[in-house]
């Protein structure tokens, strides 16, 4: 269980920040756009104000960030990286639920 919980905490902090590589370009850019302080891309503009593609970006960043600090803190020396990774997990589910929560239903 421990080599699983490991390959999988690494797995999700490669694949989130692959997403991230294009993500926050993509809402850097189309928000200058909108300002016309660059030029316009018609369907990459539409595309700033997507509740679907902000809740991605906001759970792919709660994440990406949980899951760094959790190797931080081993690196600095904290070895129950089981209790760690189930901390990390949980605290970024509800930070999640409470984002996608204040997106779609608020």
């Amino acid at each position: 269980m421990y080599k699983e919980v490991n390959m999988f905490a690494w797995m999700s902090q490669r694949i989130t920040g692959i997403f991230l590589m294009f993500l926050i370009p993509w809402k850097i850019y189309s928000g200058y756009a909108l300002t016309g302080q660059v030029p316009r891309i018609e369907g990459l503009l539409s595309s700033h104000i997507v509740a679907t593609l902000d809740g991605l970006l906001i759970v792919t960043v709660i994440f990406h960030i949980a899951y760094g600090l959790r190797v931080m803190l081993i690196d600095a020396g904290i070895k129950q990286e089981k209790v760690l990774f189930n901390v990390a997990t949980a605290l970024s589910l509800l930070l999640s639920v409470y984002a996608l929560y204040y997106i779609y239903w608020r």
